[in-house]
């Protein structure tokens, strides 16, 4: 849904390191098959693409394209609750 309304949008749905250069799956951060490192790793990116998406809800004034970018961060939020519980239950040291 995301790709799609940011064509509607006239843009170009791509995803793009800080430097403009496309992703790859070598981004793909994969840390030696340590469970409680990854899930760290990952709690750390949903941060980060929520602070994207509030940044581009400051960029984007429509009432409409705020609310979809809310929604997105809500999902970001969840994700974030559900690696957060394995996080505790088995790397509470």
């Amino acid at each position: 849904m995301l790709g799609e309304t940011i064509l509607l949008l006239g843009g170009i749905s791509r995803y793009c390191d800080v430097q403009q250069q496309p992703w790859t799956p070598l981004y793909i951060e994969y840390l030696d098959f340590n469970p409680c490192a990854q899930l760290r790793a990952d709690i750390k990116a949903e941060h980060e693409a929520i602070r994207q998406y509030q940044a581009h809800m400051q960029m984007i004034q429509d009432p409409y394209i705020q609310a979809f970018l809310a929604r997105i961060i809500k999902d970001e939020e969840l994700h974030i609750q559900l690696f957060s519980e394995p996080l505790a239950r088995l790397c509470s040291s």
